[in-house]
C-alpha cells in the first residue's frame, strides 16, 4: 500500500507469493498471482486508452511485472466429482 504501482518489481511480487506458497496454500498463491496479473493488465490497458479524459489519475505504469513470473503448475489439480 505504501509503494506506487509503477514501482512494483517481479522480486517483491515472488518474495510474496513465496510466503504464501511455503505455507502449504499453493493453490492460493496460483490464484493471487492471477488476480494480480489480471489487475495490472488492467491497469496497463486503462493507462494506454485513448478514450480516457485528460485529468484523470494516472499509475504510470509501462510493463507488467507478474508477467515475468511463471505459473505454477503443480498448483492446478483436477478434481474428482461425479
Amino acid at each position: 500500500a505504501d509503494h506506487a504501482a509503477r514501482a512494483i518489481k517481479p522480486s517483491a511480487i515472488v518474495s510474496y507469493l513465496a510466503k504464501i506458497h511455503a505455507t502449504g496454500k499453493i493453490g492460493m498463491a496460483h490464484n493471487i498471482r492471477a488476480y494480480l496479473r489480471s489487475a495490472f493488465a488492467f491497469g496497463i490497458k486503462s493507462e494506454n486508452s485513448y478514450t480516457r479524459k485528460p485529468g484523470d489519475g494516472r499509475w504510470g505504469l509501462i510493463t507488467n511485472p507478474v508477467a515475468a513470473i511463471p505459473t505454477d503448475t503443480d498448483a492446478i489439480r483436477v478434481g474428482n466429482r461425479h
